[in-house]
């Protein structure tokens, strides 16, 4: 069972079925808002294997298994945006995905006035973009889509970290896994 960033859902369950066919071992993969599932492991939430947009934040070995930036996009039928100047914009709730922690920093930086709509993770604020229920919304390059059009990147990398939780062997060596097929990662966006 890999508990997996939103962010890194595609990827993972990409490298899962990878991986069973190489393998022979079932992986199931649950994916949602990294805080989020870090709370629910830390309460007993039975996962091998965890992949975060972030820092892991639980004690043991860690890997880096990608790098990803933010992103700011719009509606990709909208007209010219200084994203500065936008009345709403989204980004993923900082209680519950990291996404959120990195563009309040961006915008606390950069000054910004407008209001701020969150979403549970970075997928429901693409949404809001793609929706057009938001003027601009923050994301990780990777989740860019061909509904939204980017019109700010910023140069703060965010490392995926991933962390094997049980002592079965097939959950270090799906880290493992991940670790050496870096380029399922890039293909979809990551560095």
């Amino acid at each position: 069972m890999v508990f997996a960033a939103a962010s890194a859902e595609g990827v993972v369950r990409e490298a899962a079925l990878s991986f069973e066919e190489k393998e022979g071992v079932r992986v199931l993969v649950h994916a949602g808002g990294s805080t989020r599932l870090r709370t629910q492991i830390l309460r007993g939430a039975p996962a091998d294997l965890y992949v975060a947009a972030g820092p892991v934040d639980l004690p043991g070995f860690v890997e880096v298994v990608a790098v990803n930036r933010m992103v700011a996009v719009v509606p990709v039928d909208a007209e010219e945006v200084d994203w500065h100047r936008a009345k709403k914009i989204a980004l993923a709730d900082p209680d519950f995905a990291p996404a959120g922690v990195y563009a309040r920093r961006i915008l606390e930086r950069e000054g910004f006035q407008g209001e701020w709509i969150y979403g549970g993770h970075v997928r429901a604020v693409l949404a809001y973009v793609e929706l057009g229920l938001v003027d601009v919304g923050f994301v990780y390059r990777s989740d860019v889509s061909d509904r939204v059009r980017v019109v700010a990147s910023f140069p703060d990398p965010v490392e995926y970290q991933a962390m094997a939780l049980s002592d079965r062997e097939s959950s270090r060596r799906f880290l493992s896994f991940l670790v050496e097929n870096r380029s399922l990662f890039r293909k979809r966006g990551f560095e």
